[in-house]
């Protein structure tokens, strides 16, 4: 078992003393972000979430900061006195610099809602130069070193930029350009979306780039030479990583010619390399090779661990309490309705199903458990636990407090359901087999052959019994990605559809008097109840035929039976046998055409149940909003209506009815809670526990449980031909050194990314600081270089900002003196003075570029985030129409699509007719789309084509598409760039296959996967790659990016420039069409 191997390889781990120094024999593992002092006696390095420094020769690391929250990329200044590094200790990361032995702190930046790294200091110390996502992406900043207000350097919209260096002369800024700072982990990738390094000249804002490296992976962590004529950095050509060295003369014609012949400078043949550093004298290069800090000859490339002895102790403890208060994941209620079994925390525990706080931990495992379930006589309990390293079905007895493992499989067991008369258990093992356990016997039968992708991820609701015992009904597959619901006797032959094919099919309901079948069917996108009769309806009832049977006599009435046999009379009482139900019959004659929709609309249902009397479903649906219980008739004509029974405003799942059908029970805050379906009364099955956590065996679960998850469900069984079993033993070799939930990312991001694939990554989910204040957005933009030299001058209004508002509209030019009445001096931050003021209201002193005077204006300032993102890609795209407006003198429209989802669909829908109108033709964007899922609905729309027109009057003709529906019957072109991702690849594929147009820029990055998250069992979320996408040939769209007819890139000169060469090329090549058109 895996698990268990991993356990065996951790013991001694856990088992040491959380003070002792440790001397280590090997590599201190997880030291990273590696930086030399001036002198080269010492480099500071990150662990544990601190800084320290050791000597570069390797020995004693002595501890720089001890806060509880984290720091991290520690940067010498020139003159060794100070280190500046980045803190989260105001809740994201911001620039702070302290004495280069430890000290007290000094903030330099102020933004509340960005995350900010250092990188270097200008040789003279002036200077700190850092990459920020102030504005959505990664930008070059630059802030003076005695503190005030960042200067952006750098920022063109939609493109990343990071990793500033700064050159030993101070003249030239080297960077890295697209791609991700963290995109080296995904190892292997070839495309549009890898990081190339760059040169600039260092002015405000930088000026004269020129591209260095063009290599199609990734190019990151540049550091200059001493000479400062050329750059070592970290490349995987040849597929491994290693450091390299490029010649970077100002002379551009020699360097040119001399990066024809970059030099290798290591030699690794496996392994990852990570954050480069150099010594100031140019010898000896630092880095982070598997985990652990190296250094290297610059010259030769000879290379060896750094020897680290560390004295620390734990920043957490190994052992801490948790108290839950609800929580709840999943439930279950046994038939006596007495008692509830929770899934608290991953663990199972029992409580009473009254509002009393008593419970039981039943497991105590750092592993998942899942799927609760009572047998049928309230005493035992099944579950599902990773415990023995897949899924597997265990057994509870309460009375004797015990566990029995029952099933033995390789493969993932799931989705447990007991026959109505508790002698059988269905279950599902793996993707493929429904099976029946007897208890009686432990015998293990294959009932049916089913496929259920991912089931043994999920809880697949895809059966049900008849209340006989005697039928199942199950989801079955059906062509084109289709499933219908079959029935099939217990006793066997082969299963029957009993409706048609539709996209989906789930959760099954049998009515208790077997007539009929309940389940949820996913037609045109929408999820609905349907119900199907499973036996033809009765002769139809005349009025007039009830009448005239009043007139017909009665037969007589039997003698009443002896008194004698009433139980209390007799003194014996007969023992109370289980209600036999009738046999369920099935008229297959037209039964599909027995199938009826029960509701319909966008807001989807739930989990049908049916009423005892078979007269009404109860599900749970979002149809007035939240999700509510409600109840609907199966008869529409009968005198029952549909209603809402419940209004609470938490979300609700795994609805329940008890056995006498009088109250339901579901799950909402983490509590399950029982409804009275007379009165509509609702009370909770209270819960408490208190439980130890081991944080090292929870970390080790996750590990395991990412990699299961991936092993077993991504999309591609042979994993991208990664040996995936020795990612996972490189891994287990360093979580014995894994010390923090960001230790954990760290190794969980190096095992996914192993996997070479988009779409894949780790999240955690860390609470902000309480002292974080979220940064309040003016909605202007301040000159660089005005501010370089201390003046606060407007560059740019943002249209529809808070500075672009009747009462307080600031124009270009105008100079900022006075915030809330305080003047602004040359060394203020502004942020850090916005971060301090109070209210909703922040009072500006302006004073106008030309005349005399000041004028006060009031802005309400933006404090949302993703409001001030909105507000920039607004502008963005009202530029880009006006260009296209004024380039094409209005002929052509303009629309950008910014992600491939409803909101950004409907968006599209609304804009399209107006924008096309009077147009001879359209430009359509999806540059910076990250992609989603409305491509085949936006093409739906591109492709229709004339066929007939509709003339009224004298309004001129018109097609039947245009009158009836939403087309745009001219024609266009598709502009795409590096960042077109994922559904937006699989749109310019189709734009092209279906010859629609021309399409502009740069390949697409070829990431191309369907994919969903999955929350491991520490509550980190994996995203998880499940669907493949291929071309009409069978090629892959991951990893190969779409081309464009006409290549055409950006640069950094282009937007410094105010060029846009890409709408230039797109304008000219549909204007060309149109007119080639015209002629013909």
């Amino acid at each position: 078992m895996i698990l268990r191997t991993v356990a065996a390889l951790l013991l001694s781990s856990l088992l040491l003393p959380a003070e002792a120094a440790r001397a280590q024999p090997e590599p201190l593992l997880l030291a990273n972000q590696p930086a030399f002092s001036p002198d080269g006696a010492w480099i500071a390095f990150t662990y544990g979430g601190d800084l320290w420094k050791v000597p570069s020769r390797g020995g004693r690391a002595l501890r720089l900061t001890a806060h509880p929250d984290r720091e991290t990329k520690p940067v010498f200044t020139p003159d060794g006195k100070w280190i500046v590094f980045a803190s989260d200790r105001q809740g994201l990361y911001d620039l702070y610099v302290m004495p280069a032995d430890g000290g007290s702190p000094r903030r330099l930046t102020w933004h509340g809602s960005a995350t900010e790294y250092p990188h270097d200091v200008s040789p003279d110390g002036s200077y700190v130069f850092f990459h920020s996502n102030r504005d959505g992406y990664r930008d070059l900043y630059r802030v003076p070193f005695s503190g005030g207000t960042p200067v952006r350097i750098s920022g063109e919209y939609m493109t990343m930029e990071y990793y500033p260096v700064v050159s030993p002369d101070g003249k030239t800024l080297a960077f890295c350009r697209r791609s991700i700072p963290g995109g080296m982990v995904r190892g292997g990738y070839h495309g549009t979306q890898n990081a190339d390094i760059w040169l600039a000249d260092n002015t405000v804002p930088l000026s004269n780039f020129r591209q260095v490296t063009t290599y199609d992976g990734h190019d990151m962590f540049p550091v200059f030479a001493r000479d400062g004529d050329g750059l070592y950095f970290i490349s995987e050509r040849d597929d491994v990583q290693n450091v390299y060295y490029v010649e970077t003369s100002r002379n551009q014609e020699q360097a040119a010619a001399r990066r024809e012949k970059i030099r290798q400078v290591t030699e690794f043949t496996d392994g990852s390399i990570l954050h480069l550093a150099i010594s100031r004298d140019g010898r000896t290069l630092a880095f982070v090779r598997d985990y652990a800090l190296w250094t290297a000859s610059a010259r030769t490339g000879r290379a060896q661990p750094l020897r680290i002895e560390l004295a620390s102790d734990t920043r957490e403890n190994p052992l801490f309490p948790q108290t839950w208060s609800g929580n709840a994941s999943e439930y279950s209620v046994s038939s006596d309705q007495k008692k509830v079994a929770y899934i608290v925390g991953h663990d199972v525990w029992i409580t009473s199903a009254d509002e009393s706080t008593a419970s039981r931990q039943v497991t105590r495992t750092p592993e998942r458990e899942t799927a609760p379930l009572w047998f049928p006589d309230s005493r035992r309990l099944l579950f599902i636990s990773m415990r023995d390293g897949n899924r597997e079905i265990y057994a509870y007895d309460a009375v004797l407090q015990s566990t029995t493992r029952l099933t033995d499989t390789p493969e993932d067991e799931s989705s447990l359901l007991w026959s109505p008369d508790g002698r059988t258990l269905a279950y599902l093992s793996g993707e493929r087999r429904l099976m029946h356990y007897d208890p009686a016997t432990g015998a293990h039968t294959l009932f049916a052959e089913v496929y259920y992708p991912q089931a043994g991820l999920y809880q697949r609701d895809a059966f049900c019994w008849s209340p006989d015992g005697c039928w199942m009904a199950y989801v079955t597959n059906g062509p084109q990605y289709t499933e219908a619901l079959s029935v099939r006797e217990v006793t066997g032959a082969e299963p029957r559809a009993v409706t048609r094919y539709m996209r989906d099919c789930e959760a099954p309901a049998w009515s208790p008097d077997g007539k009929k079948l309940a389940f949820i069917g996913t037609e045109g996108g929408q999820r609905d109840l349907f119900v199907v009769d499973l036996v033809r309806p009765p002769e139809e009832k005349f009025a007039v035929d009830e009448f005239d049977r009043l007139f017909v006599a009665a037969p007589p009435r039997a003698a009443s039976p002896a008194a004698s046999a009433s139980p209390e009379v007799s003194g014996k009482i007969k023992k109370a046998t289980p209600e036999k139900k009738p046999p369920v019959e099935i008229n297959f004659d037209g039964i599909q055409e027995r199938l009826r929709k029960l509701t319909g609309g966008e807001a989807g249902e739930w989990t049908p149940r049916w009423s005892t009397d078979s007269d009404e479903i109860y599900f749970l649906s979002g149809m007035s909003g939240a999700t509510q219980l409600w109840s609907t008739p199966v008869d529409p004509a009968g005198e029952k209506k549909r209603a809402m029974i419940t209004s609470t405003s938490g979300g609700k799942s795994n609805l329940t009815l008890a056995p006498d059908g009088k109250t339901a029970w579901f799950l909402e805050g983490g509590l399950a809670r029982k409804v009275n379906l007379s009165n509509k009364s609702v009370t909770a099955a209270a819960f408490r526990g208190e439980t130890l956590v081991d944080r090292q065996a929870l970390r080790r679960a996750a590990l395991h449980e990412a990699w299961w998850v991936m092993d077993r469900y991504f999309y591609d069984r042979e994993h991208h031909g990664v040996d995936w079993a020795a990612a996972l033993d490189e891994a287990r070799r360093v979580l014995p050194a894994v010390a923090s939930d960001e230790d954990l990312a760290w190794v969980l991001g190096n095992l996914i990314g192993a996997m070479q694939s988009s779409h894949t990554g780790v999240s955690t989910r860390q609470p902000w600081s309480e002292s974080r204040r979220p940064h309040k957005y003016l909605g202007f933009r301040l000159d660089p270089v005005q501010l370089s030299q201390g003046r606060f001058v407007v560059s740019e209004v943002l249209r529809d900002g808070p500075a672009d508002q009747p009462q307080a509209r600031l124009a270009p030019g105008e100079e900022v003196l006075a915030v809330n009445g305080a003047p602004l001096a040359a060394s203020d931050c502004l942020d850090e003075i916005l971060a301090h003021a109070l209210g909703d209201k922040v009072a500006l002193t302006l004073a106008p570029p030309t005349a005399s005077g000041t004028r006060e204006v009031g802005l309400r300032p933006l404090t949302s985030r993703r409001a001030y993102f909105d507000l920039l890609y607004e502008n963005w795209v009202h530029h880009n129409r006006d260009y296209v407006k004024e380039r094409s003198e209005g002929r052509l429209g303009y629309l950008h699509v910014r992600a491939m989802d409803n909101d950004a669909l409907e968006r599209f829908k609304r804009e399209l007719p107006g924008e096309a109108a009077g147009k001879d033709g359209l430009l359509l964007d999806v540059r910076g789309n990250p992609g989603g899922h409305i491509a085949v609905h936006i093409l739906e729309i591109l492709i229709k084509r004339p066929f007939i027109y509709r003339e009224v009057g004298e309004l001129g003709k018109i097609s039947e598409n245009l009158l009836r529906s939403l087309a745009l019957e001219k024609p266009t072109v598709l502009l795409i760039n590096e960042r077109s991702g994922s559904n937006s690849e699989i749109l310019a594929e189709g734009f092209r296959r279906l010859g629609l147009g021309r399409i502009v820029g740069i390949a697409t990055p070829g990431d191309v996967i369907g994919t969903g998250s999955f929350e491991l069992v520490n509550g980190f979320q994996l995203r998880r790659p499940y669907i493949g996408a291929y071309t009409l040939e069978g090629k892959n769209l991951e990893g190969k990016g779409r081309l464009p007819d006409i290549w055409i890139d950006e640069t950094p000169e282009d937007d410094l420039a105010g060029r846009r060469p890409q709408l230039d090329a797109a304008i000219e090549t549909l204007l060309g069409r149109i007119q080639s058109a015209a002629v013909k």
